[in-house]
């Protein structure tokens, strides 16, 4: 199996190798290390030689770390990869390249020089097909949530979750979410009987999507531990059940890469991908079942 690495040299970003080696014992490991132009002062046309020079020797540094880090870690080091330009940009156009399993980065809000890692993940997440394994801390990586809504998306996610990374030993948790009916305009809900009807057509359809996702574990000789069907704002409830138990791992899948799309309806995965402090997993379709989503 091959993942790309990518990291700044950050503290944060190893931290995504030290909690991925809790989910996936043998690797192949590219590792990428971009020089972002962003840093260049604006009033500079171009870089100068020493710039070029300085930058391109720290990032030489930084893949002989990373390297080293990888090969601790267990794992086989493949291609050392720098180039130049948007951190966001130049990982997407590498995995255009060649195929990976998996990307595996860290993330954090800092700014300055290593700032990209923060909002990367996130522009990352938009366009690559690739799994993305995000951490921003480590982890006790014991306990995994499984972030479910019956659709076509999320069974993907979760069964190539199941299929890409070994959750043997691990505390499960599985958990659904409802809209809130309060949600729903005053004349839908004055209607008594067509209302009820909803009421209990929802609960069904929770009720199937925990059974199905506990049958996909069952496929994985995995278990549940515990499971949630609640009703509120999906991204705003995963959240809070993440921080009520202290999951050190969800795993969701992520629909639409239509910027207008993600602009208008918001995306629950990235929301939780930027407030969450354990690790995310976040797998997006393949391109025929996002075209009928």
């Amino acid at each position: 199996m091959k993942a790309l690495f990518c990291t700044d040299g950050s503290e944060i970003s190893f931290y995504a190798l030290d909690n991925i080696q809790s989910y996936k014992g043998e690797l192949e490991i590219d590792i990428l290390c971009v020089i972002d132009w962003h840093f260049y002062p604006m009033y500079m046309s171009y870089p100068e030689q020493d710039f070029i020079n300085t930058y391109e020797d720290m990032a030489n540094k930084v893949l002989e770390l990373a390297a080293a880090a990888v090969e601790e870690k267990g794992y086989k080091v493949g291609q050392l990869k720098k180039s130049w330009g948007s951190a966001s940009e130049e990982i997407i156009k590498h995995t255009k390249t060649v195929k990976y399993d998996l990307i595996i980065l860290g993330s954090h809000g800092k700014k300055g020089l290593k700032s990209w890692l923060g909002s990367v993940s996130r522009r990352v997440v938009n366009s690559a097909s690739e799994p993305l394994f995000v951490s921003k801390e480590i982890c006790a990586n014991k306990k995994v949530l499984l972030a479910a809504d019956g659709s076509e998306c999320s069974k993907f996610a979760i069964e190539k979750a199941l299929s890409l990374l070994d959750f043997e030993g691990k505390e499960i948790y599985i958990i659904t979410v409802m809209e809130d009916v309060s949600n729903l305009p005053l004349e839908i809900t004055s209607n008594k009987e067509w209302f009820n009807d909803y009421l209990k057509k929802r609960n069904c359809f929770a009720q199937n999507v925990l059974k199905d996702t506990n049958e996909k574990l069952k496929e994985h000789n995995l278990e549940a531990k515990n499971e949630y069907s609640l009703i509120g704002s999906p991204s705003a409830t995963i959240i809070d059940t993440i921080e009520k138990e202290n999951i050190d791992l969800v795993i969701m899948g992520s629909r639409s890469k239509d910027k207008l799309s993600e602009f208008l309806l918001g995306s629950t995965s990235k929301r939780v991908l930027e407030k969450v402090k354990s690790s995310v997993l976040i797998v997006a379709p393949p391109q025929d079942m996002e075209d009928k989503n």
